[in-house]
């Protein structure tokens, strides 16, 4: 449950509660970036929880790749989830 101050807010917090969000149809992305070799364990611990539902067919993934010339070429990697497209919804 989130405190007061934040349910007081005239905005959605989704802080930690982006996949609930996303299974119940209430955010419709998620956005992931991380930097090879500085990656943050909670991080990673999303993206495995995010893929699953990307394999069940629940989200879309899609993926920019792109090397970061300030760290000698590391890949930075945006992660983004959607919701599946409904035609005629």
């Amino acid at each position: 449950m989130l405190p007061e101050s934040l349910r007081s807010l005239p905005y959605l917090v989704h802080t930690n509660r982006e996949l609930g969000l996303m299974l119940m149809g209430t955010k419709p992305l998620a956005m992931f970036s991380y930097t090879d070799g500085y990656e943050a364990d909670c991080v990673l611990r999303y993206l495995r929880m995010f893929d699953r539902h990307a394999a069940a067919g629940r989200f879309t993934k899609h993926e920019k790749v792109s090397p970061l010339q300030q760290l000698n070429g590391a890949l930075h990697h945006q992660v983004f989830y959607t919701l599946p497209m409904r035609i005629g919804a």
